[in-house]
């Protein structure tokens, strides 16, 4: 899908509620509770897909703006910064998330509506690693799981709107997980890939665009670390059936 088109559709929140409970359009892995990560994210090259998530203590305390925005992934030893979909570095507005997500004017559409639904704050971070890939990290923060689904399963519907050469994947050890490998290459030549996984009341998103292939593994292995360190905030397993 041209990559015009194969962003993030807006939410329609008319249609929240019923995928909310349409307990047949989520992802049924049993998810394993993972512990934090630390280090580099990126994948050695020739190095195996992560397929399981290791065990963590439960969460404590509420999530704050200083916590999510220490769970991100680190950026690898030589990379240099990457704006990725836009919008300043570090935390954000919930303003700022959905502009950097759906542009300027669909976020704005969807801001009251988004803030009613829990949204409370956001973080990313973005890196070009030293052989041209690009990845960008976006975590937004909801009052509760309930709210976070709602726009995770919105989301999850964007990205199944996706090309016949499309793949499709998701992250091993997460219940709720939705990816798209787009093999096109743009003006730059990269191929892009999509990754969207609930974490509890957070919601993550991961965007590699990497030249020629499409690079699924640095995908899942930012994706692991950054949904480990979540899930040491906030309860991955509650709700997981759900």
């Amino acid at each position: 899908m041209p990559r015009s088109t194969r962003a993030l559709a807006a939410p329609s929140l008319l249609i929240a509620a019923t995928l909310l409970t349409s307990a047949c359009q989520t992802k049924t892995q049993t998810p394993t509770p993972p512990t934090p990560a630390t280090g580099s994210a990126t994948p050695a090259s020739g190095s195996a897909t992560p397929t399981s998530t290791p065990a963590a203590a439960a969460p404590t305390g509420p999530v704050t703006r200083a916590r999510l925005l220490a769970a991100l992934p680190p950026a690898p030893t030589g990379s240099s910064p990457w704006k990725g979909k836009g919008g300043p570095a570090g935390l954000l507005t919930p303003a700022q998330y959905l502009t950097v997500e759906f542009g300027a004017k669909d976020g704005a559409k969807l801001l009251p509506a988004e803030k009613q639904t829990g949204l409370t704050f956001a973080a990313q971070r973005g890196w070009r690693q030293k052989g041209g890939t690009l990845v960008s990290v976006i975590v937004a923060d909801y009052r509760d799981r309930v709210g976070a689904k709602t726009s995770y399963l919105e989301l999850e519907a964007g990205l199944e709107q996706s090309d016949a050469g499309d793949s499709d994947f998701t992250l091993p050890g997460a219940a709720d997980s939705s990816g798209v490998g787009d093999p096109a290459l743009d003006r730059d030549g990269n191929t892009e890939s999509d990754l969207i996984v609930l974490a509890g009341s957070e919601l993550l998103h991961v965007l590699v665009r990497a030249p020629g292939t499409v690079d699924r593994a640095t995908t899942e292995a930012v994706a692991l670390q950054a949904y480990t360190n979540l899930c040491a905030l906030s309860d991955c397993t509650a709700g997981s059936t759900s």
